[in-house]
C-alpha cells in the first residue's frame, strides 16, 4: 500500500517558499512513491500548477472558516468532528512547507502520523506569525528540517528546540529549467537605459525592509562616490516605486546618486532576465534565512556579495562565491563591489564558482532526495 502524505502551504503566490514547495511536488510525483494531497491557508497564481500534480484545496483566509474546513474535509473525503478540525489519521505524514502554519496544524485532528515543519524563516517572520502559531507548531512537529545552518540555530536558541530534531537541508531550485529559460543581456539593459559596456550591480526582492533596499540605496551611494567615473549602475528588481510609502527613497536617490544609477523595477514572472544582466549580485537583507535568489543569480555566474550575520547567505557564498562583508557595514560591501567591478577576472571567477556550486548542490534533485530521506525515517510502511 502506498504511503500517503499531507502537504501544507502558507500561500500560493510566486515566492521563494512557494515555488520551492511546487519544485518539490513536481519531482516527488515522479520520484517518490507516495500519494500527495495539498492544503494551502491562501491562494495565489501556483494554484493550477500545484493542482497538476496533486489534489489541492484551498483555504482562503489564514485560520480559516468552519465553512472552509467543511468544504475541505468534504472535498478530501474526511471525517468532520464537532469542532472545525479535520481529521488527519489517513495520512502517514504531514509535511507543512513554513513555519507560519501553525493555524492549519491545530485544525488537523487525530494527527498521529508524524508531522515535520520545514522552517525557512528567521526571527522577524516568526515574531509575524504570533506566539500562538510557534507554540503550535512545536506541539505538533515531530521533527524539522532548516534551510540553513542559521534557522537550525535560531531554533535552538531563541525557541528551544533540541538541536538533535532537526536536519539542516538548504535550499534548491531547477537548474535546468532556469538554465533553458531565453535570456539576452541586452534585453534589459536597452528598456533601462544601461549602457551595455556598464558593470550591473543587482538585487531583487519584495519586503523593502527586511531585505534591505535602502541599504542598497546606500551601497549604491558610497560605491559611486568612491568611483565616480565608474561605470557602476544599480538595479533593483521586485518593488513598484510608485508604491513606496511618501517616497522616502525616490527622494534620496533624486538628491544623492549621481546620473540616475539607481533603477527600481517592479515585480516580474521573469527574473532571470534580469540575473542575466547582472555583474555582481548585492544582498543587502537584514534577514534573510537561505534566499533562493542568491541561488538563481549564482547560476547565471554572477558573484555575491552579503552581509554576515544576516542569515544563511554566508553558508552559499564561502570564501569562493563573492564577499562577506560586516553586518550593516553599506561601505565594506561598496568596496567589494568596486573591486569585483574593476577586477574582470576575479568577478568571472568567482561568478564560475558560484554556478557550479549551484549546479552541485543546489539542483531540486539533490535536496529533494535529502527530504525523502527524512520523510522515509519516518513514515511506517
Amino acid at each position: 500500500m502506498r504511503n500517503r502524505v499531507l502537504f501544507i502551504g502558507h500561500s500560493a503566490y510566486r515566492a521563494g517558499a512557494q515555488l520551492s514547495l511546487l519544485n518539490f511536488i513536481k519531482w516527488a510525483k515522479t520520484n517518490a512513491g507516495f500519494d500527495i494531497d495539498v492544503l494551502l491557508a491562501e491562494g495565489g497564481e501556483l494554484v493550477p500548477e500545484y493542482a497538476q500534480f496533486a489534489t489541492t484545496l484551498v483555504v482562503e483566509k489564514p485560520g480559516g472558516s468552519e465553512r472552509a474546513i467543511r468544504r475541505i474535509a468534504r472535498l478530501l473525503h474526511l471525517s468532520y468532528p464537532e469542532k472545525p478540525i479535520l481529521d488527519a489519521s489517513q495520512y502517514d505524514l504531514v509535511y507543512s512547507n513554513t513555519i507560519t502554519t501553525g493555524h492549519l496544524l491545530s485544525r488537523l485532528a487525530h494527527l498521529e502520523c508524524p508531522v515535520v515543519t520545514h522552517v525557512r524563516e528567521l526571527g522577524c517572520w516568526i515574531s509575524r506569525s504570533g506566539g500562538d502559531n510557534i507554540d503550535c507548531v512545536k506541539r505538533r512537529t515531530t521533527r524539522y528540517i532548516a534551510v540553513s545552518k542559521a534557522v537550525r540555530d535560531n531554533l535552538i536558541e531563541n525557541h528551544a528546540i533540541p538541536g538533535d530534531l532537526i536536519d539542516v537541508i538548504h535550499g534548491f531550485i531547477p537548474v535546468d529549467e532556469i538554465r533553458a529559460k531565453p535570456v539576452s543581456r541586452g534585453a534589459i539593459r536597452v528598456p533601462l537605459g544601461i549602457p551595455e559596456d556598464a558593470i550591473v550591480v543587482g538585487a531583487c526582492g519584495t519586503e523593502p525592509w527586511i531585505k534591505g533596499l535602502d541599504l542598497f540605496v546606500r551601497v549604491a551611494y558610497e560605491a559611486l562616490k568612491a568611483g565616480p567615473e565608474s561605470k557602476l549602475y544599480f538595479v533593483w528588481v521586485g518593488i513598484d516605486a510608485s508604491a513606496l510609502g511618501s517616497h522616502e527613497l525616490l527622494f534620496d536617490l533624486r538628491r544623492a546618486i549621481p546620473s540616475d544609477r539607481v533603477r527600481i523595477v517592479p515585480p516580474t514572472n521573469a527574473p532571470w532576465q534580469y540575473y542575466a544582466s547582472f555583474d555582481i549580485f548585492a544582498l543587502t537583507s537584514r534577514e534573510d534565512s537561505f534566499p533562493r535568489v542568491n541561488l538563481e543569480a549564482a547560476l547565471f555566474g554572477v558573484p555575491i556579495v552579503c552581509f554576515d550575520q544576516a542569515g544563511g547567505s554566508p553558508e552559499f557564498v564561502e570564501d569562493d562565491a563573492g564577499y562577506v562583508v560586516p553586518y550593516y557595514d553599506v561601505g565594506a560591501m561598496a568596496e567589494k563591489i568596486g573591486l569585483l567591478a574593476r577586477i574582470d577576472e576575479l568577478r568571472k571567477s568567482l561568478g564560475a564558482r558560484a554556478r557550479q556550486k549551484v549546479m552541485e548542490r543546489h539542483d531540486v534533485p539533490v535536496g529533494s532526495r535529502k527530504i525523502l530521506g527524512v520523510f522515509e525515517k519516518l513514515m511506517v510502511k
